[in-house]
């Protein structure tokens, strides 16, 4: 009983901490794009933000609509993400002439079970 009662509580507890871990993972990863928008493309910062969740089957298709869509930003990425180096782009990847970032969200379907 005593168990029972702790795991409820501790599972209450959970939950609401998950909710602000996730609320503030979401503000970071809008504070690194805001960053990497400034760095890549300079001040003023005029930019769009978008999250796409893509199918699994139209991923390709809308990587290179993005690609071609944006090419004029960025010379550099205009061949395509396997480029290779690029001198002071520290970052483990493909580039693209877009800011992109991936939110890996499948944690979220586990603790909505939870």
């Amino acid at each position: 009983a005593v168990v029972s009662t702790q795991s409820g509580h501790y599972g209450r507890g959970l939950k609401g901490n998950f909710s602000e871990a996730f609320v503030n993972w979401i503000h970071v990863k809008a504070l690194r794009l805001f960053t990497e928008s400034v760095l890549r493309y300079g001040l003023p910062a005029t930019f769009m933000t978008a999250v796409l969740e893509p199918n699994k089957k139209s991923e390709k298709k809308l990587r290179e609509k993005l690609q071609v869509l944006y090419s004029n930003l960025d010379k550099s990425a205009a061949e395509g993400p396997e480029m290779g180096d690029i001198p002071g782009v520290f970052m483990a990847g493909d580039y693209y002439p877009y800011v992109y970032f991936d939110i890996n969200t499948a944690f979220v379907e586990a603790a909505r079970e939870f």
